[in-house]
């Protein structure tokens, strides 16, 4: 069965405009290396695996030439955007700015997850492991922690 372009496209594109009634949560202010570091992709392998479902979305925000792309994780129905702000004189670095709106403090969750993968050693890609089951259940874990017997259960 494949998909049409039609319901394809409307997988891949939220309604960001819901959010725009939603309470704000966090005002979030951050340097170019933390925004860095969620590109990273084991560091994003992590936070799949740490906050199951969360999407990555890129929106235009702003209008004619005072465009910036936004960089959004989407999880739970909470929105986090994340855009630059151009360095002035006074800033040597590129500075980012953003909130989160919804009902979940999600970006305090993910400097947590970053937090905790850091603990970990930072841990690579190799050091992932995916298990598929009979009924096509796919768990994504780290290898040094593996899933319990009752996980695999679940899964089979």
């Amino acid at each position: 069965m494949s998909l049409s372009t039609e319901r394809l496209s409307k997988k891949l594109r939220p309604d960001f405009a819901r959010f725009e009634n939603v309470p704000l949560v966090e005002h979030i202010q951050t340097d170019s290396d933390m925004i860095n570091r969620l590109y990273n992709a084991s560091f994003r392998m992590f936070l799949e695996c740490s906050l199951p479902g969360i999407e990555l979305h890129h929106r235009y925000l702003g209008r004619g030439s005072h465009k910036n792309i936004a960089t959004c994780f989407l999880w739970e129905e909470t929105l986090l955007t994340l855009s630059p702000c151009f360095p002035d004189e006074l800033t040597s670095s590129a500075q980012w700015e953003g909130e989160v709106r919804g009902h979940i403090s999600l970006w305090s969750k993910v400097q947590s997850c970053y937090e905790q993968w850091m603990s970990l050693g930072a841990p690579s890609l190799c050091q992932y492991e995916m298990v598929v089951a009979r009924s096509e259940v796919q768990r994504i874990h780290l290898k040094s922690f593996p899933l319990s017997s009752r996980e695999m259960e679940q899964s089979l």
